[in-house]
């Protein structure tokens, strides 16, 4: 049962890392003519892509603990409100253990902040001029 779990778990980090790769793919694409004045004032691409990394840690730290809040809250009302009306004779005992709750938090902002590593081949080809003569 634990390996049915396991393997779960391993596509739900999965899509995150999916999900993650997504939103750092558009947000260098919208980002590519600050990324370009950035380069233009002498930054180098692993300067970029440290502040790109440590942005998108904080914010995946802030969605991990709002997740874990969320699903927190919602595993309690499953089982005290739902499970307890469905079937009132089995109690069910809610356990977190803190090692689970420190892997969820670790692997939630590391996913999110190894996602902008995946641009960084394109931080590095980008043309500098004709980026920052686009006009849109």
């Amino acid at each position: 049962m634990v390996s049915i779990l396991r393997i779960a778990e391993g596509a739900a980090l999965a899509l995150a890392l999916l999900i993650a790769f997504n939103a750092a793919s558009i947000t260098a694409d919208e980002r590519q003519r600050d990324h370009a004045t950035m380069f233009a004032f002498g930054l180098r691409p692993g300067s970029v892509l440290a502040v790109t990394t440590v942005e998108s840690a904080l914010l995946g730290a802030l969605g991990t603990i709002v997740g874990l809040a969320g699903g927190y809250v919602t595993v309690w009302w499953m089982v005290d409100v739902l499970f307890a009306d469905s079937l009132p004779d089995v109690a069910l005992e809610q356990h977190l253990a803190a090692g689970t709750m420190a892997l969820v938090v670790a692997s939630g902002v590391l996913v999110v902040a190894a996602a902008p590593l995946f641009t960084a081949r394109r931080l590095r080809r980008m043309d500098i001029p004709s980026t920052l003569r686009l006009v849109e």
